[in-house]
């Protein structure tokens, strides 16, 4: 095997940039950096999804071809910045049931309200 053949091979292969302990937060993670132009994928996530019941945590991994692995991790440091800024954590929309990002108060999808989620419109006045 030619050294070029074998470079680009192992620059397809996938490099795991970050583990999750549930397959929400690794999935909005993973639709986060494939809005940003990386092909990324999940590992672990259909175990996750089946013991959730009976495993607090599971460990997802998000993995992208190695050549995207730097720009993955500048990526997720955006994306964690915006998650722990936001006044809630992830949420699914009730109406169309996608997926949410905690930096979103609007369902990015069909424009649901997250307070709305929960039937609350304002805080009482004290």
């Amino acid at each position: 095997m030619t050294d070029d053949l074998k470079d680009s091979m192992d620059s397809r292969n996938p490099v795991v940039v970050e583990s999750f302990m549930d397959s929400l937060n690794a999935t909005l993670a993973l639709l986060w950096l494939t809005q940003n132009g990386i092909k990324a994928t999940l590992a672990g996530d259909a175990l996750a999804h089946m013991l959730t019941h009976v495993v607090a945590a599971q460990d997802v991994q998000l993995q992208v071809p190695a050549d995207d692995a730097e720009r993955a991790a500048e990526l997720l440091v955006e994306f964690h910045a915006a998650n722990a800024s936001a006044s809630h954590g992830p949420w699914q929309c009730p109406s169309c049931r996608e997926l949410c990002g905690a930096s979103f108060d609007e369902c990015w999808q069909c424009g649901h309200d997250f307070e709305e989620r929960f039937g609350i419109t304002e805080l009482p006045a004290e």
